[in-house]
């Protein structure tokens, strides 16, 4: 459980949320709103750190208390517990295979060369999306013919369904907002080619600040 907790507030938490490398959500926020995508970065940064230790610290509470549960169950004598224990345990223990390993090492190299190359080469917006997400779906297709062989295929255009619901849930609130600003905000007299009209948003939160 706690595991996935971490898994779950790092990645789809910590990570998605800053967005630091592949600077989507970002890109499209700074699309919008005409401001420059270091602007973006440097308004978020606080609260996006003052959340993510904030979940952290609860995370490390929760997995002591968690910890403290297991040990009690499993000292019960908990028959049910044990059982869901010990197949888990055994799970564990499964070899490892070759390509297991190699994939263990290849994965975080070619993420670290794309971290590289976002920085040398100043990558921003829609290009160190699309270096990330290439590498991703690069490595996804080698991962599934070496995992599932014959089934790969099939696994891959499941796990690319998947991906993709996932995104648009992700995405989704942030088009809308993003249509919010096109539609009430400075865009608005370049969409409808009327520069005497205003929008209201920048003054509705002018006023609100």
């Amino acid at each position: 459980i706690v595991a996935g907790l971490l898994l779950s507030i790092v990645g789809k938490g910590i990570a998605l949320s800053s967005d630091f490398l592949a600077q989507g959500t970002p890109a499209v926020t700074a699309k919008a709103t005409k401001l420059p995508l270091g602007d973006i970065f440097s308004a978020s940064i606080p609260i996006w750190a003052t959340v993510s230790i904030v979940s952290v610290i609860l995370l490390y509470i929760k997995s002591i208390k968690l910890q403290k549960e297991d040990k009690k169950r499993r000292e019960s004598g908990d028959t049910a517990y044990l059982k869901v224990f010990t197949e888990t345990a055994v799970a564990d223990e499964k070899v490892t295979t070759p390509f297991a390993k190699l994939m263990i090492v290849l994965i975080p190299a070619l993420f670290l060369a794309d971290i590289y190359a976002t920085i040398a080469f100043k990558l921003t917006g829609d290009d160190a999306m699309a270096l990330m997400g290439g590498t991703f779906y690069l490595l996804s297709v080698v991962c599934s013919i070496g995992y599932y062989k014959k089934k790969a295929f099939e696994t891959l255009l499941a796990k690319i369904r998947e991906g993709w619901t996932f995104s648009v849930k992700v995405f989704g609130p942030v088009v809308v907002i993003a249509g919010f600003f096109w539609l009430s905000g400075q865009s608005l007299k370049e969409i409808e080619g009327n520069h005497q009209m205003r929008g209201l948003a920048f003054d509705w939160g002018y006023f609100a600040a």
